[in-house]
């Protein structure tokens, strides 16, 4: 058979062909990969999204934790105050200075509300997250919960004892909060008819960690419940099932847990019982954590 031969013009209709079917491949594959990216890029918006919900979801849980923890603190100044105004109406101006101690007291939880006042609107205005560590005297820290705590600190009768407490890069908002809410605790749960005092103390620990100790007498809260608190996997669905105490102890852990610590209770031979705080020397940061502040 006579090999087929083509013209100039069948040529060029052929190459034209071949060009055009190349080109749609060429155009074929490029839309492909155009297509691939897009899905990409909408899959990375969708989990960044997902993302952002849950971070949304736990910044207002934190908000709502705090708001819970500091409605309690802004209360012991305020009975702090009642308590000194209505000690001054009853027993009247029988001395001058007992007025003007007394005054100066009214004055002092006034100052402290001012304060927790600024550092709630402080907490809002950082989303809740940031933690700013600074170096901070516990002992400090302790001594102001004390003074707004006076009024239960009377009505309870507990002799308290404070050791020497270290000095710690730490957030100092959020680490009175935390002790207030251990205080509170075991002054309302310590047996006073064992005539032993509370005590506050430290003991440093390996890794240049220190665990800082509340301890009360007797069996005042019971442990396999505080246990259950204290533990991470507490379901705070049953917060309206718990009394203020008991809430405020679980989210202690959650700020334990922010400054790069933990929480944990113990039961003594003695008929003790104590709440132990690990808390670092120096700053550990997460990477949801602010700068030094």
């Amino acid at each position: 058979m006579p090999e087929k031969t083509f013209t100039k013009h069948e040529l060029q209709n052929v190459e034209s062909r071949e060009h055009k079917e190349n080109l749609e491949e060429l155009q074929a594959v490029r839309f492909a990969k155009d297509l691939s990216k897009i899905y990409k890029a909408e899959k990375q918006k969708r989990k960044r999204l997902e993302e952002m919900n849950v971070e949304l979801k736990n910044r207002n849980e934190e908000l709502m934790d705090f708001a819970f923890l500091a409605s309690n603190d802004l209360k012991e100044p305020l009975a702090k105050m009642d308590n000194c105004i209505a000690e001054l109406v009853n027993e009247g101006a029988k001395t001058e200075k007992k007025w003007l101690e007394r005054l100066g007291d009214v004055r002092d939880s006034a100052r402290r509300l001012h304060n927790l006042i600024d550092e709630i609107n402080q907490f809002y205005r950082i989303n809740s997250v940031f933690v700013h560590f600074k170096p901070t005297y516990l002992n400090d820290v302790v001594l102001e919960n004390l003074s707004d705590l006076e009024t239960l600190v009377e009505s309870t009768g507990v002799v308290l004892e404070m050791g020497e407490l270290p000095i710690l890069e730490t957030d100092p908002i959020q680490l009175r909060i935390l002790f207030q809410n251990i205080l509170v605790n075991v002054l309302r749960f310590n047996k006073v008819e064992r005539n032993s005092p509370v005590k506050v103390f430290a003991e440093r620990k390996g890794g240049g960690f220190w665990r800082i100790i509340f301890r009360g007498n007797g069996q005042g809260f019971e442990i396999e419940k505080l246990k259950t608190i204290l533990s991470p996997n507490f379901n705070e669905d049953d917060r309206f099932e718990i009394n203020k105490e008991e809430m405020g102890l679980s989210l202690c852990e959650k700020i334990v847990k922010r400054l790069g610590g933990s929480i944990y209770e113990e039961a003594g031979d003695d008929g003790s019982f104590s709440f132990n705080i690990v808390l670092p020397e120096k700053a550990i940061r997460h990477s949801y954590q602010g700068a030094t502040g």
